[in-house]
């Protein structure tokens, strides 16, 4: 443990236990000046920073907050010593050589990244598919099968054959090549469409309902399809394949270790070179990992502060040690189980909404089905008795904007969830 590089009262923890794929943090004093008394409030500590960490598999941002017994006070256990402006030592020759290697290695990237779809290019998926009808179709298929009133049967029944109908137009769609990429807001509707169709099938299998043949051949149909778009975008992007599920773990362990990682810096970069030259990685993340290795250059040759000790010390390890074990617990109970909870709280809501705005309606597996964490913030409360009290607060969007630009938010204490609304 030991203090910032910017701020005297700014502490580094090295964790015996990582928090999702981090295994150190910045620590800084938490307080606030009241105006009203003229007087800084101390409520705890803090993260100086928002982290990337990984969740269920994908990088959220993540920040906690700690607070000893009694607080707020005001007056901070620790005297603020003057800031000192952030002072960045010359390169030697060779570290600028190397950051300016960098540098003609990001221009490079940058010189091959593909333009982005715009308006014009998503326009043109339709020019190959009778568009009305593929929407009207997927309309009463949602429409159907959100019907409270009819039994499993019938929802089944009635949403697959609208589904089906939707297979000969999208076997007769011939997309040039330019067009077979996964980063569109087409590539997403056929995402849905595959997730909306496994849905009814999987129910239908459960409650031993016959279906159509033809809804299994547009799954499979749309597998495909989505695994040739998904093969073109990685073409385009320069991505040699589709990553293993164990390449992609690795891969997320690296960032890590690289990014939050108490090894030297000469071997965080080491890291981060893997992760810059790996080709099964897009630019734009090689792009981001190049620049890391710059700031990291930087940072070995700022100058360092007087070491200011910490006064809770052993308070914030042992809270450290919690938020891991909850952090552990979010994680262990599962994206699926999060996103069915968020989608059956906010289901009145999204009703509303989307009838607001001319939406089609959505059942709460589809909709389950396109909700993403998007931050996650902890607080911790020491307690007389030295048990720590909790809160989770868990931040998502739905990838179809649902709510024009809300966030939903969850809030859970102490293991219980206690509300789930929107915010923003």
């Amino acid at each position: 443990m030991g203090n910032g590089e910017d701020k005297t009262n700014v502490w580094k923890f090295r964790l015996t236990d990582k928090i999702a794929n981090i295994s150190q943090v910045s620590i800084e004093e938490n307080t606030e000046f009241w105006l009203e008394s003229m007087k800084l409030w101390f409520y705890g500590y803090k993260t100086s920073k928002d982290y990337k960490v990984t969740i269920w598999g994908r990088k959220v941002d993540f920040s906690f907050s700690i607070a000893p017994v009694g607080m707020p006070t005001d007056y901070p256990p620790v005297t603020a010593a003057p800031q000192k402006k952030k002072i960045t030592a010359p390169f030697p020759p060779e570290q600028r050589a190397y950051v300016n290697s960098l540098k003609v290695k990001i221009k490079e990237l940058k010189e091959h990244l593909p333009e982005l779809p715009d308006e014009a290019m998503e326009k043109r998926y339709w020019d190959y598919l009778d568009r009305q009808s593929f929407i009207d179709n997927l309309q009463c298929a949602a429409v159907a099968w959100d019907n409270k009133e009819a039994d499993m049967i019938v929802k089944c029944r009635e949403a697959s054959e609208y589904l089906a109908r939707m297979l000969p137009a999208l076997q007769a769609m011939h997309l040039p090549d330019e067009l077979m990429r996964d980063d569109t807001k087409f590539s997403l509707v056929l995402a849905r469409v595959l997730q909306f169709a496994r849905i009814v099938e999987e129910n239908a299998e459960k409650n031993r309902i016959d279906l159509p043949v033809q809804l299994h051949e547009l799954i499979v149909f749309i597998d495909d399809f989505t695994d040739r778009m998904i093969e073109g975008g990685n073409k385009l992007f320069g991505i040699e394949r589709r990553m293993t599920l164990d390449e992609h773990n690795a891969s997320l362990e690296l960032d890590g270790e690289a990014l939050y990682g108490d090894k030297p810096i000469e071997e965080r970069l080491v890291m981060l070179q893997t992760l810059w030259e790996n080709r099964l990685l897009s630019p734009v993340d090689r792009i981001e990992y190049l620049e890391q290795a710059i700031e990291l250059v930087k940072k070995q040759n700022r100058k360092r502060q007087e070491i200011v000790p910490c006064p809770h010390e052993e308070l914030i390890k042992k809270h450290l040690s919690a938020i891991h074990t909850y952090v552990k617990e979010l994680e262990d109970e599962g994206e699926t189980v999060w996103r069915r909870r968020m989608a059956e709280g906010m289901a009145e809501s999204l009703v509303s909404w989307r009838e607001a705005t001319g939406e089609p309606p959505l059942s709460v597996e589809d909709f389950a089905s396109r909700i993403d964490l998007q931050s996650l913030h902890i607080k911790t409360e020491e307690q007389e008795d030295g048990c720590i009290l909790y809160e989770l607060e868990l931040y998502f969007q739905d990838r179809d904007d649902s709510f024009a630009g809300h966030i939903m938010y969850a809030l859970v204490k102490n293991h219980v969830v206690k509300e789930i609304t929107l915010m923003g």
